[in-house]
């Protein structure tokens, strides 16, 4: 079986699978901030085993695109400016980047898993 990937968003490597009240529908779910994979309802469909696969493979494809990776890339090396702007100007970009930087990080993760 294939091995998850880290959460994009917090980095917890043991995600786990979910469902609904009535066993339809499957998810992959990150057990440290909650984050859900896209529902499937594989498991009504596929043999456990094959459906585990393809839930798992679900939860490790990243969305991001090579475009805009290579965006957040470029706003996160330009070094912002915040000379001449006020308090909560310079909170929302600070936050903004820490934001974008993140993004960066977490595919970066993901390429390399």
């Amino acid at each position: 079986m294939s091995k998850f990937k880290p959460c994009p968003f917090c980095g917890n490597t043991e995600p786990d699978f979910h469902t609904d009240d009535h066993g339809d529908n499957w998810w992959v779910t990150c057990q440290e901030c909650e984050a859900d994979g896209p529902v499937r309802d594989y498991r009504c469909k596929l043999p456990k085993e094959q459906a585990d696969e393809a839930l798992i493979e679900a939860w490790n494809k990243r969305p991001i695109n090579a475009e805009l990776l290579a965006a957040c890339r470029e706003i996160a090396a330009s070094g912002i400016s915040h000379k001449g702007r006020g308090y909560v100007e310079i909170q929302v970009a600070t936050e903004a980047l820490d934001d974008i930087n993140a993004l960066v990080k977490a595919a970066e993760v993901s390429d390399e898993t």
